[in-house]
């Protein structure tokens, strides 16, 4: 959708590493890089995000990193996955959460972000701040072969 040379997929170790427990505080965030070639099939990425034996959590194209020219000029991009954060706030008799959406500041964002979230314990949502995407694309038809979008059925871009 966005062509992107090189994405950047921030990643939780915890639970992932022996010495990380879910409940540890703390900072245990990294990040994985991946190329074109990787995110072409969601095994890549599974593969990458479950790790090798030795423990490591890389690209599996072996593709190399874009050198300073080229990454000073390429197409850079970020996501991440709050779901497995989401704890269901209990607000009391006769009440219950409706909808938790996550908060970041557009302009501190140095590209364009996809956060995957949970808006409610059943369901999934995607929380993107893109720079160049048109809202016409999300708007396309999924049965259109031309058509650049991630959805399946149509919705209404903020």
């Amino acid at each position: 959708m966005t062509n992107a040379r090189l994405s950047e997929m921030a990643i939780n170790f915890r639970d992932r590493m022996p010495e990380l427990e879910a409940d540890d505080a703390g900072n245990y965030e990294g990040c994985i890089l991946f190329s074109q070639e990787d995110f072409e099939s969601p095994m890549n990425i599974r593969k990458a995000v479950k790790g090798n034996s030795q423990g490591k959590y890389k690209s599996v194209s072996g593709r190399a990193l874009p050198g300073f020219c080229e990454m000073s000029r390429c197409k850079y991009r970020i996501i991440t996955n709050w779901a497995t954060f989401f704890t269901e706030l209990d607000l009391g008799e006769g009440s219950e959460q409706a909808l938790h959406v996550p908060y970041l500041d557009p302009s501190h964002m140095p590209t364009d972000i996809c956060v995957i979230f949970r808006p409610t314990k059943d369901t999934l949502g995607v929380y993107m701040v893109l720079r160049k995407l048109k809202d016409d694309e999300f708007k396309k038809s999924p049965f259109d072969p031309s058509a650049k979008t991630i959805f399946n059925e149509p919705i209404n871009p903020a």
